[in-house]
């Protein structure tokens, strides 16, 4: 009987992609996730407490400060947003309270508003006496014209919220550390978008531009990742998450600036978590196109995250 040779080829060799996490071209110092939906075409933009300024403003906000020389910085780059009444970590702080601690953090940045101080030599004081961790007091009746005033800037900049992706820096500053980054992005997706994600379901798709800092010289990147949701089931998330966070008449944290470190016996870990996910709002899905060509929408770093996941 003839033998029967069976031919077997040989098994193919499996590649195996190295995991561009793991050898980044620079450190890396934060995160950006873009929530999408249809491939590219929609993306779930969230309304973040930094602000556009409408034309006019900036300059009026500026006249409320002394100007910039000396102990003094000028006026703060974004408005202290405030409420009539604040509710945070469980707690109520009326106009007068919240306006001392935001004029204690004022002036240790050598911010001096006006409505505080009699004159500039007061304006002076004040912020030595802030640099060297001293108490400043002024009287109740200036601790509510400052509020006003904030009160009255907070209604101006209202509708021009910047609308953003979910974006983070990393945690404990620039690095090539994988497990870091990618905790990184957990964390603020969560905080930002209220989406608690599973491994693998945001997948990494690029490297952001070089960005060379001024100050220390350092190049660093961002890791730019996509996470694709069904179109209804974001919105349930989000509602949730909204609904958890921001229950009927809740006034909470709208304030870029981290003026709760100046609260006396805080926890400020805690604090910094309710900060971050109070920061966020509207959350809402958008045209790519028309997201990236609207005016005083979207800042410049988020347009380029989005141009360069578009640039195939």
């Amino acid at each position: 009987m003839a033998s029967i040779h069976q031919h077997i080829a040989p098994a193919a060799a499996v590649e195996t992609k190295e995991d561009p996490l793991k050898t980044p071209p620079h450190d890396v110092s934060g995160i950006a996730n873009a929530i999408t939906c249809i491939g590219l075409a929609l993306i779930w933009l969230l309304e973040g407490d930094r602000h556009f300024w409408p034309e006019g403003v900036k300059a009026a906000w500026a006249s409320h400060f002394f100007p910039k020389g000396g102990s003094f910085k000028g006026a703060p780059f974004q408005v202290y947003t405030v409420t009539v009444v604040l509710t945070f970590l469980g707690k109520t702080y009326n106009a007068a309270q919240q306006a001392q601690y935001i004029l204690a953090h004022m002036l240790s940045k050598g911010w001096a508003p006006i409505a505080c101080f009699e004159d500039e030599a007061a304006a002076t004081l004040a912020v030595a006496a802030a640099k060297a961790k001293q108490t400043v007091s002024v009287s109740h009746e200036k601790l509510l014209a400052l509020h006003a005033m904030l009160m009255y800037f907070t209604e101006s900049v209202a509708d021009l919220h910047y609308h953003e992706l979910v974006m983070g820096a990393v945690d404990g500053g620039p690095t090539k550390d994988a497990e870091a980054i990618l905790a990184t992005l957990k964390k603020e997706t969560d905080e930002e978008a209220g989406l608690v994600l599973e491994p693998g379901q945001a997948t990494f798709q690029k490297w952001a531009k070089p960005y060379t800092s001024r100050k220390t010289g350092e190049t660093s990147t961002t890791a730019i990742f996509q996470t694709p949701m069904r179109k209804e089931h974001m919105e349930d998330i989000w509602r949730g998450a909204d609904a958890l966070r921001r229950p009927k008449e809740f006034a909470g944290w709208r304030c870029p600036h981290a003026w709760y470190k100046k609260i006396l016996d805080i926890d400020l870990a805690a604090a910094e978590y309710e900060k971050a996910r109070q920061e966020t709002r509207n959350g809402a899905w958008y045209d790519v196109r028309d997201a990236l060509e609207k005016v005083d929408f979207m800042d410049k770093k988020n347009k380029d995250v989005l141009n360069k996941l578009l640039d195939a």
